[in-house]
């Protein structure tokens, strides 16, 4: 019996994924459990185990290609004992309207069925070969997927396909419209171009090699995911950026100290503790804003993204329920993450669910600088690096640790008070030391 195994679920909201590794291969056998494909989806690597025992006939995939979530991965040839049911047979197709839209009718008035054919039309659709994310897209913009030719393998529409349809009809529709005279029917828009017949500008890469020697290199997943979320953030967030300075001198002291008794803690996992503080006291830095009804999304649960540097790209990792955890606790978790972030072995859970984030790039010596807000968060935290400064305190002049902290805020909801308040406020937790007393000190 053969069987096909295809792409599971990855993860709430992810239609999409990169095949990273290819462990099976045509020919060999497989148990059922045992790794077959590795999937990066955003910014995870996703384990696809095989979910049957037997000999694999045909490898579907390959690595760096991008698919859809229900896509063909690869066929198992099974024993018979290992026979499943047979699966019900799909409903037969319904043909689609055989008759075409006039060709003399408008072409906007094309890309929308008729009345009497919208029933039929959106059946007929079902049995595209569309993959959910695809299908999504064309739900969102209106178009009709039995207008658009897919350019992948077996003519599956993705994404891109959906999108060149919609710049291919945009144009025509703009052509016309400029057009100075209506003489005559206008013609029929296209169906959907291919994207590599499509017409374009030229390319960035045409412009610079006439400028001199380059090199390509496509982008990887995580850059991928990474330049998305930071264009949707700027594009839809207005951004406003406060910094401040904090004497962390007496902090600083302390955490020195407890090294040499045994106890590491990172200024990171100290602010965690702080943040999770503050999310208490002014719960509108760890809400979401929802501008399609026009709601305020308060979380009751305090978990925070910690930007992580690895060789693939930046990850931010989620601690969940910081606000309930000890210091030391937290450290350890922050550690384990930020291994686990290096070595690509988080999962897409680890990645998500954040509502508020810290990126800290002292280590790096970084001073003040203006980090981005996360997607469906409203501020994120900059850290630099603590640097001796002189002050004049208590009539003298005296030698202080100082610590530069940015935070980004979106300006829908948290006013430039609020920042302030917050940043005052962090200000005394962290000179204070208010955070410590969640640990155990040792006694000397």
């Amino acid at each position: 019996m053969e069987t096909t195994v295809t792409l599971p679920k990855l993860g709430e909201g992810i239609d999409t994924g990169t095949v990273a590794k290819v462990v099976v291969a045509d020919g060999e056998p497989v148990t059922a459990g045992a790794l077959a494909v590795e999937i990066e989806a955003g910014k995870a690597i996703v384990p696809v185990p095989s979910p049957v025992s037997g000999r694999v006939k045909k490898v579907l995939v390959k690595s760096g290609q991008e698919i859809d979530v229900g896509a063909d991965l690869f066929t198992v040839e099974t024993a018979e004992a290992e026979k499943s049911p047979p699966a019900p047979p799909p409903p037969p197709k319904k043909e689609a309207p055989a008759a075409e839209a006039s060709k003399t009718e408008p072409a906007v008035k094309q890309a929308l069925p008729a009345p009497e054919e919208a029933e039929t039309e959106t059946e007929a659709e079902d049995t595209l070969p569309a993959g959910p994310a695809a299908r999504k897209l064309a739900r969102e913009l209106g178009v009709d997927l039995q207008r658009v030719r897919g350019s992948q393998k077996g003519g599956r529409i993705d994404q891109e396909d959906v999108k060149a349809y919609v710049r291919a009809l945009t144009r025509f529709v703009n052509d016309r419209l400029g057009e100075a005279t209506a003489a005559g029917p206008s013609e029929p828009a296209p169906a959907g171009p291919r994207r590599p017949n499509e017409p374009s500008s030229p390319a960035l890469v045409e412009i610079l090699a006439r400028e001199g020697p380059i090199e390509t290199q496509p982008m990887s997943a995580i850059r991928k995911a990474t330049a998305l979320a930071m264009t949707q953030s700027w594009t839809s967030i207005p951004h406003v950026f406060e910094f401040h300075e904090i004497d962390v001198t007496s902090l600083m002291t302390v955490l020195r100290d407890l090294k040499e008794k045994g106890i590491r803690l990172t200024m990171t996992a100290v602010l965690l503790k702080a943040v999770a503080e503050m999310m208490r006291e002014m719960p509108q830095f760890n809400a979401a804003l929802d501008m399609e009804s026009r709601t305020i999304i308060y979380r009751k649960f305090v978990h925070i993204g910690v930007a992580v540097d690895t060789e693939a790209g930046l990850l931010v990792p989620v601690i969940r329920d910081v606000d309930q955890k000890e210091l030391t606790a937290l450290a350890g978790e922050l550690d384990a993450l930020g291994r686990k972030a290096r070595e690509r072995a988080l999962s897409p859970e680890e990645l998500s669910g954040g509502g508020f984030a810290i990126s800290n790039l002292g280590g790096l010596g970084a001073g003040h600088f203006t980090p981005l807000i996360t997607p469906r968060q409203v501020a994120v935290l900059g850290v630099g690096r603590a640097r001796p400064q002189s002050l004049y305190r208590n009539e003298a002049w005296q030698m202080r640790e100082i610590l530069p902290v940015s935070l980004s805020y979106d300006h829908r909801l948290i006013d430039g008070a609020d920042a302030a308040r917050f940043l005052t406020r962090l200000t005394a937790i962290l000179e204070e030391m208010v955070c410590l007393p969640f640990i155990p000190v040792p006694q000397s």
